[in-house]
């Protein structure tokens, strides 16, 4: 937010140099005309009047040509559709990683069994063992701590082969928080 506050800042300070910039020529012209001005004031007007008007319109063209940050929605649906050029893909023998999308600060990740419908999964064992996996992989993963940093969260949809949703697997920040082994917690402690 304080980078988009200092970019508009910075156009308002551009306009009104060129506008303050040609209000000297203007004062300018009407001295010129009344004849009520020196050689000197005239040379200083006109480098001054430049150099407002330069450096005004210098910083206003920045801030139409800079480009403007992107924000995390709109970071994460980039990367989807980037990830999905690459899917679907067969992960391991039994399941295939179909395709990724975000909505708002949620990225969804597909995945299909394609070996088993999904009535013959027992839910429970593999939203468990979901869960474990991603606890050991995410927890470390420098790009998913940087995304949970913003708020962003994980949906992992696992359906069978038949097209039935067999589990829904949520992951997020907090995930990692609380899965931090006891011995670590102790060790932080005792070097406070």
């Amino acid at each position: 937010m304080g980078s988009t506050i200092n970019h508009v800042m910075s156009l308002v300070v551009g306009i009104n140099l060129v506008l303050v910039g040609l209000i000297a020529f203007i004062c300018l012209a009407v001295s010129l005309r009344k004849k009520k001005t020196t050689r000197l004031s005239v040379v200083i007007t006109i480098v001054l009047g430049i150099a407002m008007v330069g450096y005004g319109a210098k910083l206003s063209l920045e801030f139409f040509n800079e480009k403007q940050p992107i924000s995390i929605e709109a970071r994460l649906i980039e990367d989807a559709e980037q990830k999905n050029k690459e899917l679907p893909v067969m992960i391991d023998k039994n399941t295939r990683f179909e395709s990724i999308y975000a909505t708002g600060k949620v990225m969804n990740y597909k995945y299909v069994l394609v070996n088993v419908e999904a009535n013959q999964v027992d839910k429970a064992i593999l939203h468990n063992s979901i869960k474990e996996t991603l606890i050991s992989k995410m927890c470390s993963n420098e790009t998913a701590k940087y995304f949970f940093d913003f708020g962003v969260s994980s949906l992992f949809h696992y359906y069978g082969n038949d097209g039935s949703l067999i589990t829904l697997v949520d992951f997020t920040k907090n995930d990692c928080q609380k899965n931090i082994p006891e011995s670590s917690v102790k060790v932080s402690r005792a070097a406070k």
